[in-house]
């Protein structure tokens, strides 16, 4: 019986495996939120019962780039213990070799979140020379499996990442270009879920968005840690709209915001490509009302209603990552699209 966590940039995923039963039993995806990743860590696994976790022979784990690593591995096995998990725990180092993953050693796992994108891609596939594009929640990546082999080093070249993903705060130049990331934000369709107060209050304040979009700022703020500026006071019941938050404090302005969300202290509230699939009906997890104000918004700003806004934003990405793919696989499309 093994249970697998992957730990990516917005969500971190469950999986259970039950060898004598043949398969998968369980799985669970849990966005990471307010409560950061510990809290995502012990409430997906609370969500297994307890005689189940406490038969584990082996917990297989993985992450993404980007994490404090040691901050990760200090979590992993904070959330295990909690939960009554004593069976060793394994991650996918460098080499896609399982090897045992201790706080002594947090080094390992490192880049590893690839790795797991191309063993699953040959292992679904069986393809012994194909590129693989891994769209992600903060980054898009692309490895490459080469004669059967995984060439999965990042400072060899054969991984590279780009900040075009489901999370990538999408922003409007004054002529009204689009533009995604980098960073990662909380999707107006998850926001309007999770908070319907911010949905309410983003109704209300419709006709205000466009001049604090058009300077920079994002939809709204979400404290996640925090500070002497009477924003984050403002910020401790909840996420709030940037015209909301206009009427109340002095805002700084957008750099200053944009180094405090840098350093983790704020998580902005953005229209991003998972939004647009919402719009779309591709994605229906969040609240696809909030998506489709968004988009509407942002539309007004451009002359195009939400629909042609979103097919408008949807191709800009498409071509972003057409460029991406034709930049880092060399020869491969032949000038084909």
């Amino acid at each position: 019986m093994i249970l697998g966590i992957d730990i990516g940039g917005v969500c971190t995923d469950f999986v259970f495996f039950d060898e004598n039963k043949g398969g998968i039993i369980g799985r669970s995806k849990l966005r990471h939120g307010r409560k950061g990743l510990d809290g995502a860590l012990t409430t997906g696994l609370s969500l297994f019962p307890k005689e189940a976790l406490g038969a584990l022979d082996q917990v297989v784990f993985v992450a993404t780039w980007g994490f404090d690593t040691e901050k990760i591995v200090s979590a992993l096995h904070s959330s295990l213990e909690k939960s009554g998990i004593s069976c060793p725990v394994l991650t996918i180092d460098g080499t896609g070799e399982h090897v045992a993953l201790t706080v002594d050693s947090p080094q390992v796992g490192v880049g590893s979140g690839m790795v797991a994108s191309l063993l699953g891609a040959y292992g679904l596939t069986g393809e012994t020379e194909a590129y693989v594009l891994d769209i992600g929640g903060v980054f898009a990546k692309i490895g490459r499996i080469s004669r059967g082999k995984l060439e999965q080093e990042q400072d060899s070249g054969t991984v590279m990442q780009v900040s075009l993903a489901g999370d990538s705060p999408i922003s409007l130049s004054p002529t009204g270009e689009i533009a995604y990331g980098p960073g990662q934000s909380i999707p107006l369709a998850i926001a309007g879920k999770t908070e319907p107060g911010f949905f309410s209050a983003m109704a209300e304040e419709h006709s205000a968005f466009g001049p604090w979009l058009k300077k920079g700022y994002p939809f709204g703020l979400m404290a996640l840690q925090e500070g002497d500026h009477p924003l984050f006071a403002l910020l401790a019941k909840g996420p709030r709209t940037i015209p909301g938050l206009a009427r109340e404090t002095a805002l700084p302005d957008p750099v200053t915001i944009a180094d405090w969300i840098q350093s983790g202290a704020l998580m902005p509230i953005a229209l991003t490509p998972t939004d647009l699939f919402h719009v779309n009906g591709g994605y229906v997890e969040g609240e696809r009302a909030a998506a489709y104000l968004g988009a509407e918004i942002m539309g007004e700003i451009c002359d195009l209603a939400p629909f042609a806004f979103t097919q408008y934003a949807l191709g800009r990405l498409g071509e972003e990552l057409h460029h991406f793919l034709l930049a880092h696989c060399p020869g491969f499309f032949d000038g084909e699209e």
